[in-house]
């Protein structure tokens, strides 16, 4: 897994998780007030006090304005913050290999001569979504396999198989 595949998802992750949509929209609530609130401000020093209203209308014009850049900002602003934790660690990049069977998933993962193993049964997986390059298999409230769609490092066959897999375990289209 590398730093791509972990940006990946977490771009994904910000449209799937409840966290996230939460948070996004208490971001944008939040953001909305504060913009309405200094757009009345910015607009009773500036216009002239003829009539109370037009600060209003005009600030809550201001706020309808900003709305599609108020709502881009949360995930920026994740990704950010993301970027800079992963700064500070040396996850990456990390060996991970999935093994698909009749059970379940698979998960082994090495990182500094420790590994982790991880079993996961085909009704444990919750969710699933896509990408261009990457399906992101949700199984519990944070935690996600990434299948590559195509790598250089899966082979036609395997990646046929692991459609079928897929397909047969999650009942997913190709």
């Amino acid at each position: 897994m590398t730093e791509h595949d972990f940006f990946a998802l977490q771009k994904n992750s910000l449209h799937q998780l409840t966290m996230h949509k939460k948070g996004r929209i208490a971001f944008t609530v939040v953001a909305e007030i504060l913009a309405i609130f200094y757009g009345i401000v910015l607009l009773v020093n500036v216009l002239p006090q003829q009539n109370a209203l037009y600060p209003l209308v005009g600030s809550l014009i201001i706020g309808l304005l900003l709305l599609p850049f108020i709502t881009k900002l949360y995930q920026k602003i994740v990704l950010r913050q993301t970027r800079s934790i992963i700064k500070t660690k040396t996850k990456w990049p990390r060996k991970v290999t999935l093994h698909l069977s009749e059970s379940g998933i698979e998960f082994h993962s090495t990182h500094h001569n420790v590994t982790k193993r991880i079993h996961v049964a085909w009704e444990a997986i919750q969710n699933m979504s896509e990408d261009e390059t990457n399906r992101y298999l949700y199984f519990q409230t944070n935690e996600v396999f990434i299948i590559p769609k195509r790598n250089h490092g899966i082979s036609e066959i395997d990646q046929t198989d692991i459609n079928r897999w897929l397909q047969n375990h999650l009942h997913i289209k190709n």
